[in-house]
């Protein structure tokens, strides 16, 4: 969806009428009410959308279908550039008109002025559901400390019997260390051994790497990993009690 400074519900009949015309070079397959008394109504998303473009257009398609059932439908298209296309499409008019220059304000149906209601509504603020967009965040961040682990087996101690939403928990530390999630980077490693380190979820096995982390860091061995770390190098025991331990 594109925003804009342009006022949707103050220019409805010029917006009927660019959503009633059918762009050049597109070709269209579907319904014969297709240009005729339907067309656009300007809320989409496609293969590239960022979280923000799909929460809105889910919102914004679960709102109006729900109110508007006969007056809404959602079509998919192919896009050379940007891929599969999902947009939402609107009976403009309440009667097919012979000629489009002939369109006057009545003859535009409510579903279509609500729609236009709604891009005004982004244009003043670009969110159309703080709580939808804030819990596809929040997924997404999941999703993205799901795939560190994938990528760096070993290193978190989850028994799935034992230790319930781990990722959850990762994620709500990252939040407490002011780690935001952000579609356009990852979280740091740094800070995700940090996470992992305060919430004592450091898999034992991987004792090497967490010795490296500790070191760097100026942190406490955690007190679980004395007996991994004396049964590979008896000297790592310094680490916890000094050397006169360590014989």
């Amino acid at each position: 969806m594109i925003y804009s400074d342009f006022d949707y519900s103050e220019n409805i009949l010029k917006c009927a009428k660019d959503g009633l015309q059918k762009p050049e070079d597109f070709g269209y397959w579907g319904s014969e009410d297709m240009f005729k008394t339907w067309g656009f109504c300007g809320v989409d998303k496609n293969r590239d959308s960022n979280l923000l473009e799909i929460s809105n257009f889910e919102v914004i398609t679960k709102d109006l279908m729900s109110k508007f059932p006969l007056d809404f439908r959602i079509e998919n298209y192919s896009h050379w550039l940007v891929g599969d296309v999902d947009r939402l499409v609107c009976r403009i008019l309440k009667y097919e008109i012979p000629f489009i220059d002939q369109v006057k304000e009545e003859d535009i149906t409510i579903a279509f002025i609500a729609a236009m209601e709604w891009l005004d509504q982004l244009r003043d603020y670009p969110v159309a559901d703080e709580g939808d967009y804030s819990d596809k965040q929040y997924e997404q961040s999941i999703a993205e400390i799901i795939e560190w682990d994938r990528n760096n087996p070993g290193v978190i101690y989850k028994d799935n019997l034992n230790i319930e939403n781990w990722a959850d928990r990762i994620c709500y530390e990252l939040g407490n260390d002011n780690y935001e999630y952000s579609e356009y980077s990852y979280y740091p490693d740094e800070a995700i051994y940090k996470a992992i380190y305060k919430l004592g979820l450091q898999n034992e096995e991987q004792y090497n790497k967490w010795v490296e982390f500790c070191e760097k860091n100026n942190l406490d061995m955690p007190a679980s990993f004395e007996n991994e770390m004396s049964k590979n190098n008896p000297d790592q025991l310094t680490l916890f009690k000094g050397e006169k331990y360590a014989k």
